[in-house]
């Protein structure tokens, strides 16, 4: 079908999400077999809410958990980490292991995904990126190479976010037009950590600082994007993840 992969440059994966937006009725929440289709595996959990008609299928693919998530008029899938146990956690930052492995996973998803569609009516690739640094100085200042438009030198160290939305119309599927919606930020994780004693005491401890810079994204169509044929989905799929490889490696480009 297609070998879709994410360019990285500089960055770990925190997460991976492919949504797929359909018209209403084309899809029902009771399709969890989907999970099973993907993976050739059972899942661990089904959480299944007839009244909001939802359903949620969640278990692991290699070390990192798939999460698949049915409701009306849309399809998601999420790569996340498998959480680490408290008594196990580290100041390392939890990222996605095997990354190369996820993609495969996530073509087959959208290829039975698309068995149970007749009509896309929007495309979304999203993925959170970061990578672990030694203060909010040095975050800034790698941070700084991605965003030449800014002057991030005067800010010593503070929080930052900056967000912006550079629309390009698509190469692979005429009269479309694609969001390149990208979170730059820095962030701070740890601090005071609380633990409950088994005499049901609280006991406050200094838990170990982590420095992060960070990128969120979402790369997908427009709203007012025509109803698109299942066999230009392929294509559009590679195109959106080439282009959030784009903002990750070479930053802020129009």
């Amino acid at each position: 079908m297609f070998n879709p992969s994410l360019a990285l440059g500089d960055w770990d994966v925190e997460s991976l999400r492919i949504s797929i937006f359909c018209p209403n009725g084309a899809v029902s929440s009771t399709q969890i077999d989907l999970w099973a289709k993907v993976t050739g595996t059972q899942p661990e959990t089904i959480d299944s809410r007839p009244r909001e008609g939802l359903t949620r299928v969640v278990g692991s693919i290699g070390q990192n958990n798939l999460f698949l998530t049915v409701q009306e008029g849309r399809i998601d899938w999420l790569v996340q980490p498998i959480v680490v146990p408290p008594n196990q956690q580290t100041a390392s930052l939890l990222t996605l292991k095997d990354v190369a492995e996820v993609f495969p996973v996530l073509e087959k998803a959208i290829r039975h995904s698309l068995e149970t569609i007749p009509v896309v009516l929007r495309l979304a690739f999203g993925s959170v990126l970061v990578k672990q640094v030694s203060d909010l100085t040095q975050a800034l200042k790698e941070l700084s190479r991605y965003l030449p438009r800014l002057d991030l030198d005067s800010l010593e160290g503070s929080d930052f976010i900056y967000q912006v939305n550079r629309r390009r119309r698509s190469a692979s599927v005429q009269h479309a037009h694609i969001n390149r919606l990208a979170k730059w930020s820095t962030a701070q994780t740890g601090g005071l950590e609380v633990q409950v004693k088994p005499t049901g005491q609280p006991r406050i401890r200094t838990a170990k600082v982590s420095f992060v810079r960070k990128l969120d994204l979402d790369v997908n169509t427009t709203p007012e994007t025509s109803a698109m044929s299942n066999d230009k989905i392929p294509s559009l799929f590679g195109e959106l993840i080439t282009l959030a490889g784009e903002l990750a490696t070479e930053g802020d480009v129009s």
